[in-house]
């Protein structure tokens, strides 16, 4: 499979967030974001452990595949420690369905303490019957916010995406994206 890297130019013109979560949130009224620096809040420690259990299935793999994999609040916090230890700053979104009041979908970016040129993009997530709300992308701008707020020194947010996962391709172009490489992924069974 190809992976794409884009980088999106930081920070973003005046208004240009707004103007896109303005438009974006006309889609998902049925949804709150929340959005913090660091670990997760408590009462939203178990959703997000949960995502991250189901996120190798519901991500777009193309041919590569994947399999569930078992997250709970512990491997959660040894996480976000362990990004803590990278000296990274973890800056997390994530979309609340009102009517159920649970995490449907969340968005990790990181910034170096240390180096803080480039942010990364890690993984952004909504679950299938949540998808179509533009919640990705509000994810993605509650995160620049923070990163914003943060006083950080950025210059560029970096992501990375499969060259087939189109609908994450649109959303981080009208974000500003723009193509700065590419690498080949495969797997192979080994018996």
């Amino acid at each position: 499979e190809e992976n794409i890297r884009r980088d999106i130019d930081w920070p973003r013109p005046a208004g240009e967030l707004d103007r896109l979560a303005s438009l974006w949130q006309r889609s998902a009224s049925a949804y709150d974001v929340r959005s913090w620096r660091g670990p997760t809040p408590d009462a939203l420690a178990e959703d997000r452990a949960h995502l991250g259990s189901i996120m190798p299935i519901e991500a777009p793999h193309g041919a590569l595949g994947a399999d569930v994999e078992r997250w709970d609040v512990v491997r959660l916090r040894e996480y976000e420690r362990t990004i803590d230890e990278m000296g990274r700053d973890l800056l997390t979104a994530a979309a609340v369905h009102r009517p159920t009041d649970r995490l449907v979908g969340f968005s990790d970016l990181t910034v170096s303490r240390h180096h803080p040129e480039v942010a990364y993009q890690w993984d952004t997530l909504v679950t299938a019957p949540h998808r179509g709300h533009r919640l990705g992308g509000l994810m993605k701008i509650a995160t620049m916010r923070l990163l914003e707020r943060g006083g950080d020194a950025t210059v560029a947010i970096t992501t990375f995406n499969l060259a087939s996962n189109q609908p994450m391709i649109a959303l981080n172009d009208a974000l500003g994206a723009r193509v700065t490489g590419c690498s080949l992924s495969w797997a192979t069974i080994l018996t």
